[in-house]
């Protein structure tokens, strides 16, 4: 039995600036704002920093954010759709009923943040850095894992159908109330894991055992 944990909630003042990503330029700092109701295509950006902001109904679709940081940062109803976020910093930030298909993470350093109601398929996460991250009721169809190094990582109701694990540690990882069927691991990195009696057939298909009824 692991025992539960809770990333910490984003921080903003009482009232934030309501701007937009009209004028957007690198090595920009974005403090105490509301963003909402925009949407940037095809773009390239590099040294960003978001700090204290609200994203609201904000459409990224094929953005590059280059050594971006994004701490105490909510994304709310987003749409996030094969962006690359690669060494990114993601610190006490909340992505709630938002969409990441597709979008790179790797090599990010994440911490206290959580996924609540997404949809993140496709969504690469190899090499990241994980300490109190919460995915809960987020569909990771087809996401990548690989070489993670985590602490303190929970998945809450997930679908996790072949959900790409190889190379990650998997000790105390608890996966008894997500949806799988398929999941792709390192064999030497299983031990540990902690599963319902019934994805125990999920997982000995991966190691090759054959059930015989």
């Amino acid at each position: 039995m692991t025992a539960a944990f809770y990333p910490e909630e984003p921080l903003f003042p009482e009232h934030l600036q309501e701007t937009d990503l009209a004028h957007i330029e690198n090595e920009v700092m974005f403090e105490h704002c509301l963003i909402k109701d925009c949407s940037l295509t095809e773009e390239t950006f590099h040294h960003l920093s978001f700090r204290h902001v609200k994203f609201v109904n904000v459409q990224f679709d094929q953005v590059n954010f280059e050594k971006t940081e994004f701490i105490h940062v909510s994304f709310e109803r987003c749409q996030l759709i094969n962006c690359d976020m690669i060494g990114t910093i993601i610190h006490q930030v909340c992505f709630q009923e938002s969409k990441l298909l597709g979008s790179n993470f790797a090599e990010a350093n994440v911490k206290n943040t959580q996924l609540k109601g997404c949809q993140a398929n496709y969504a690469a996460f190899n090499h990241a850095t994980l300490r109190y991250v919460v995915f809960s009721e987020t569909s990771l169809i087809d996401a990548e894992f690989q070489e993670v190094d985590w602490k303190q990582l929970h998945f809450s109701k997930c679908d996790l159908e072949r959900l790409n694990l190889l190379h990650t540690k998997l000790e105390q990882l608890d996966l008894r109330n997500c949806l799988f069927h398929q999941i792709l691991f390192s064999n030497h990195l299983l031990k540990g894991i902690i599963i319902h009696p019934l994805q125990a057939a999920a997982i000995c298909a991966g190691l090759g055992v054959i059930i015989d009824e």
